[in-house]
């Protein structure tokens, strides 16, 4: 008797490709669009001055989004292991997380905004972002499509995923930690 084929795997990758492609858009797409819209009309400076720390300072900020990246993730596990320290660590760790998403979204701003001031007709004022929420929106949604695509890449889709959120990350901590220090350590 002929051998009968299994066809359960290939119908299983056609139905999670599909389970994925119609699970990423308002989850991964939307849910990372209303974060950063979220966050760019609650805080419009902060959001401003990153994206400005970005540009002026991307070294720094990958740097530091590389080094926040690494010791985050540490200090929760170090938590972890006190029974005091558990229940901050399991906030610390949803704070986290909802950071790396405006980081992400953070970076994609960036990304628009530069390229929409290499289009701009005149002298470009040096910010990263546009003045306006509603151009500061526009820059978020054109910025996360581009990463969009970028991440269905082999390979490059990890990288533009990773380099975004940890360029971020950086100049979001590089901003924080300004804010904090204050002016009299400047």
């Amino acid at each position: 008797a002929p051998a009968r084929r299994n066809h359960t795997v290939p119908q299983a990758l056609i139905g999670g490709t599909l389970m994925f492609a119609l699970l990423e858009l308002p989850v991964v797409g939307l849910g990372t669009l209303m974060v950063g819209l979220i966050f760019l009309a609650v805080f419009p400076s902060f959001a401003e001055a990153a994206a400005r720390t970005l540009r002026i300072e991307p070294g720094p900020s990958v740097v530091t989004g590389f080094a926040t990246m690494v010791a985050v993730p540490v200090a929760i596990v170090l938590l972890m292991i006190t029974i005091l320290g558990l229940p901050l660590a399991v906030l610390t760790a949803g704070a986290f997380v909802l950071v790396l998403v405006v980081a992400y979204g953070m970076g994609a701003v960036t990304l628009a905004s530069a390229v929409s001031q290499r289009f701009r007709v005149g002298p470009a004022p040096g910010v990263g972002l546009p003045i306006h929420y509603a151009w500061r929106a526009l820059c978020l949604l054109l910025g996360l499509a581009v990463l969009g695509l970028l991440r269905h890449l082999p390979m490059v889709g990890f990288l533009a995923w990773w380099g975004t959120t940890v360029v971020g990350l950086g100049a979001m901590t590089l901003e924080a930690w300004r804010r904090w220090r204050g002016p009299r350590f400047a």
